[in-house]
């Protein structure tokens, strides 16, 4: 983590207070011991790149990282980083079952996702897919990951973006790129309640118990784009059984070696289907396209998240 704090320190202002805490200090709390010698046999192409598939109860998480020989270590370490910022587990009291899939562009692009329970007992879930490529998109996702753990928890989830998007138009140096994130929050609980904010984002999907199928379709426009901007939340219901598809562009824009695109409507198709349970939909999925797609030649990051809502004793 040492060698990239220069290039964090000439992107963003560490001294920048975020809820009363410096930036750089809430980056460092990831505590992540990345050096060269912590990259050897790691993240390369192909099977023995799965570095975390998780089979623990409720999570099933496939996480694929593609790097390349001769790739440029500071990347290499942003790479490494980038994917130690995703999420292990999913926290006992959540209401939900979740897999998630994630399969990277070897540049970087920027997809980052993260769940927590918040303090007033609701549960947080959210997806990013930030604009750019390579080492500086890298390092941003660090920034993002640190300021969205430090908010929110006494937060609806538009006040949430809303200061997710001041601290991020604000902790960029003068003369640095600006940062475009699209996006999809929601706050969930245990009686299926659920408030959303999705800036800019392509419609988040949801499978009801019989298969019907509703989309929660883009309401703000993307983070990034202006300071000052309120974002707006719209109240929905996830019923015991429905199943939450968030994903990002990498996913229905993929290629296939003839051209054709994976598509909204054949991911629709799918998920109009017999409901099945995240680990089995991801893995279903997944197949799919790697079947149909050369996985090995990214031109984009492919994440897709499934979130089952428990169904309630009684309900």
């Amino acid at each position: 983590m040492k060698r990239l704090l220069d290039d964090l320190d000439a992107l963003f202002d560490l001294e920048y207070p975020v809820q009363g805490v410096r930036l750089g200090e809430l980056i460092e709390r990831f505590d992540m011991d990345l050096d060269e010698s912590s990259l050897q046999g790691w993240g390369t192409a192909g099977p023995a790149g799965e570095i975390a598939t998780v089979s623990r109860g409720p999570v099933y998480l496939r996480y694929m990282p593609h790097l390349f020989p001769g790739m440029d270590l500071k990347l290499q370490l942003a790479h490494k980083l980038q994917y130690h910022l995703l999420p292990a587990e999913v926290p006992v009291a959540a209401p939900v079952r979740i897999a998630a899939v994630l399969e990277s562009f070897c540049h970087l692009s920027g997809d980052l996702f993260g769940w927590r329970m918040m303090a007033n007992g609701g549960f947080l879930i959210w997806i990013v897919d930030m604009s750019g490529h390579g080492l500086e998109t890298g390092l941003t996702s660090a920034v993002v990951k640190a300021i969205i753990d430090s908010l929110g928890d006494g937060s609806r989830v538009h006040e949430l973006v809303s200061q997710l998007n001041e601290a991020l138009s604000h902790c960029v140096r003068p003369g640095g790129r600006a940062i475009f994130a699209t996006g999809f929050f929601m706050t969930l609980t245990a009686d299926g309640t659920a408030e959303f904010c999705s800036p800019g984002h392509p419609p988040t999907l949801v499978t009801g118990s019989h298969g019907e199928l509703r989309e929660l379709s883009s309401n703000s426009l993307p983070i990034g784009m202006f300071t000052g901007r309120e974002f707006v939340a719209e109240e929905t219901y996830i019923s015991g059984g429905d199943t939450l598809f968030l994903y990002t562009d990498g996913l229905i824009e993929l290629a296939s070696p003839d051209g054709e695109s994976f598509g909204l409507r054949r991911l629709r198709e799918i998920l109009r289907g017999t409901p099945r349970e995240p680990k089995e939909l991801t893995e279903s999925i997944y197949e799919r396209i790697d079947r149909d797609h050369d996985m090995a030649r990214l031109e984009d990051d492919v994440t897709f998240i499934a979130v089952r809502m428990i169904e309630q004793p009684g309900s």
